[in-house]
């Protein structure tokens, strides 16, 4: 998954050699942290873990004159909530050090410059292929995407100047940018339904799974020809489930396009009872509305719960009997 790493430049004036610290009284520094705060809270609504490399140094950096990290961690005027989730964070990310030891080959021939001066986190975000996290402290950290200098020596002992990109975010609202990629990332990460159903948490934070679903998943070797219609499926749901706000569920969006069972279907009881399953609260109920691949011939079948508005799915396997009638 996508490697937050912090842009410890945000923390200071840029150009200065004593590295002054951008924020000017405590008060500022405050908000700057509340706001770096809520950035990667925001990244867990698009399956982003809520973690932040950092080096080892950033546990003691100075916020503003006289205002360091650790009194701000214990500091009354701040959010508890704040203090609490950033303290679990620190203790839970791997320390940016560890990380560009793992990458020595590569960054222990390189250097990045950001308007002239060394930026480790910029660099780690680069080779990590994550993104930079940044306070809010100038009109600077507030692109989604941040240019720098790439300094290589190359194997003849040349010096190879180059200028990349690194994703980058300050706001919650930066992610809306990255969703796409984010998503990809994910996407190009699922080999087979062990790792699917392992990722299904983050990934699909609207969906449940219940009834023969969670077997039938886990089951998947990734080479069934209509694997990546699965995935699709879920990616699918999950992002039509966020965008229901009012109304009725609409499930012609959903692909097939999905629909409900015809009256033959539910006026038989024998087909019904195909399509019986225990809810995760222990109800037993017909899930109807399903997913088609008609290619394939195969269904997924699911049941919308309205007050909660979420997607639970039961079923996904070989299209279900339907006697002489199709669904």
């Amino acid at each position: 998954m996508p490697d937050l790493v912090l842009n410890e430049l945000s923390f200071q004036i840029l150009g200065t050699s004593d590295r002054v610290c951008a924020a000017q009284d405590a008060p500022t520094a405050r908000s700057w942290m509340a706001a770096l705060v809520e950035t990667i809270r925001a990244a867990g609504a698009y399956g982003v873990q809520q973690t932040i490399r950092t080096d080892s140094a950033f546990l003691t950096i100075e916020l503003a004159g006289g205002y360091s990290l650790p009194q701000w961690r214990n500091d009354s005027a701040v959010n508890r909530d704040l203090r609490i989730f950033f303290s679990r964070l620190a203790t839970r990310a791997p320390y940016l050090d560890g990380a560009l030891e793992e990458l020595l080959n590569q960054a222990g021939r390189m250097e990045a410059r950001f308007q002239g001066t060394i930026a480790g986190g910029l660099l780690a975000a680069f080779l990590l292929d994550g993104v930079a996290v940044s306070w809010p402290s100038g009109d600077t950290w507030r692109q989604t995407s941040l240019a720098f200098n790439l300094f290589s020596l190359s194997d003849d002992g040349e010096v190879v100047e180059s200028i990349p990109h690194c994703r980058h975010a300050s706001d919650p609202a930066h992610w809306d940018i990255h969703a796409e990629w984010i998503e990809q990332c994910y996407r190009s990460g699922i080999h087979d339904g062990a790792a699917l159903w392992a990722m299904a948490p983050q990934l699909f934070p609207r969906l449940e799974f219940c009834g023969d679903a969670p077997g039938q998943l886990q089951s998947l070797t990734g080479n069934e020809r209509y694997f990546q219609w699965v995935i699709n499926c879920l990616f699918d749901a999950d992002l039509e489930c966020s965008r229901w706000t009012v109304g009725q569920f609409p499930h012609s969006a959903l692909p097939g396009p999905a629909s409900g069972e015809s009256k033959p279907v539910h006026d038989n009881p024998d087909l019904r009872r195909h399509r019986m399953f225990r809810t995760p609260t222990g109800e037993l109920l017909m899930f109807e509305h399903h997913m088609k691949n008609k290619a394939e011939n195969k269904r997924i079948h699911y049941l919308v719960d309205e007050s909660r508005r979420r997607i639970i799915i039961a079923y996904v396997g070989d299209k279900l009997p339907t006697g002489n009638y199709r669904t």
